[in-house]
């Protein structure tokens, strides 16, 4: 075996960031399926002795769309607003202990009463986005096609697992790499074999030299043990997560754990799928403090970034993104894989397509001036092109989303590793 660990640790590594567009191509869930998904869903609560359903999310969402307006709220927005109005509201009740009662909360009101319901009204809301969530990943994974329709993907993962050691960073909550694309990778849990689930163990973690998958934002596989935990001899392990062999299994943990609260006082829950607006303050159970972890040490140790499909809307990975440009400056080969679908649309002038496209966005362009160390980052072509090279050579942004994979899966391959 002497001789195999060797190779491995001659090949290149690369770090790799997955968002939500990785797995648009292949069938995942956009964020606007997701977010029709939850507001269409009624909540069940018991009132005048009697089981009733209200549309009390599609009135939040509503509510959100006509203040957003000309955008519209996504599912992370609803959650968002559904921590912070419930947590309000114990301030506004002023029957909850201090600790639970945001400050502003003394400074505003709501609008009128039905932003402020019972409690109940606003569990089964919040209930009602994570089931929404985790339902629509497990659609889409059960609509995986993997030897015919998105063989390509597959492919593609085969050759580049062939050719380097990765270290893949995934924000999104299905389990194709857990389960189809990469059934070796090392996330910490051994394979469940009961509907127990298995406990995350960083040591299997720190011992893989070949491909390790971070579920930075969890998955819908993650859940909470169904054993009784002894929390005088370990406090940490009450939040601690564990992974099942189905969703199924883990969606019965789900709710099984009182709520955690940031420092500021607002609800924040820390389970095993991460959204809201409040990130970072959810990212304190394992193995999510061990995955950050891991994903800084492999930032600043490979110079080889791949960032597919995702739009930059996390500002505490951002700024791990901008880092590793900084660090590795000539040494970095970085390729972001982005899609902008119109060809006759295309305009050189940034502030054009925000405005008209709401693309690339303001965090997503900074960090392309970065890496591609130019104010042009788009190029000078007038209509779009397939992939844009900097002035230096050291990075890529290939605009096909898919497609950019599927045809030119082995020059990206070869510019990474070069």
């Amino acid at each position: 075996m002497g001789w195999i660990s060797r190779l491995f640790r001659q090949k290149s590594r690369i770090t790799c960031i997955m968002g939500a567009g990785a797995t648009i191509p292949i069938g995942g869930p956009t964020s606007s399926m997701i977010t029709t998904a939850i507001r269409n869903r009624r909540q069940r609560v018991l009132e005048g002795g009697a089981w009733q359903e209200r549309p009390f999310l599609e009135e939040v969402t509503s509510r959100l769309d006509e203040y957003l307006s000309p955008l519209s709220a996504n599912f992370e927005d609803v959650l968002h607003v559904l921590e912070t109005l419930g947590s309000y509201k114990s301030g506004w009740d002023n029957v909850a202990a201090v600790r639970f009662r945001p400050r502003p909360a003394a400074f505003v009101a709501p609008t009128e009463d039905r932003w402020r319901p019972n409690d109940q009204m606003f569990r089964s809301a919040i209930h009602d986005v994570y089931h929404g969530i985790g339902d629509c990943i497990q659609n889409s994974v059960q609509a995986f096609k993997p030897d015919t329709d998105h063989r390509w993907f597959g492919d593609f993962w085969r050759e580049a697992f062939g050719k380097a050691n990765w270290d893949l960073a995934t924000l999104n909550y299905d389990d194709l790499f857990d389960r189809v694309i990469a059934p070796e990778a090392e996330d910490g849990f051994t394979q469940p074999s009961s509907e127990n689930g298995t406990p995350f163990n960083p040591e299997r973690l720190m011992r893989c030299s070949r491909i390790r998958l971070l579920h930075l934002h969890g998955s819908f596989r993650f859940g909470y043990s169904k054993i009784l935990i002894d929390t005088n001899r370990d406090p940490t392990a009450y939040n601690e997560l564990f992974k099942f062999a189905s969703y199924s299994d883990a969606r019965e943990t789900w709710f099984t754990r009182s709520t955690n609260y940031s420092q500021a006082n607002v609800e924040t829950i820390s389970g095993p799928m991460i959204t809201g607006l409040h990130k970072p303050d959810k990212l304190t159970a394992e193995p999510y403090g061990e995955y950050q972890a891991i994903l800084r040490d492999a930032l600043k140790r490979s110079p080889r970034l791949l960032i597919i499909g995702y739009s930059f809307g996390d500002l505490y990975l951002n700024s791990l993104l901008n880092s590793h440009t900084a660090f590795h400056q000539n040494n970095r080969r970085i390729i972001v894989i982005g899609y902008f679908p119109n060809t006759w649309d295309w305009h050189v002038d940034l502030s054009f397509l925000n405005q008209t496209y709401n693309w690339p966005g303001n965090d997503m362009a900074g960090f392309l001036h970065r890496a591609m160390r130019t104010t042009q980052i788009l190029g000078n072509s007038l209509t779009r092109p397939k992939v844009i090279e900097s002035p230096d050579g050291h990075c890529r942004l290939y605009l096909e989303g898919g497609d950019s994979i599927r045809d030119e899966g082995h020059k990206i391959m070869e510019f990474l590793i070069k």
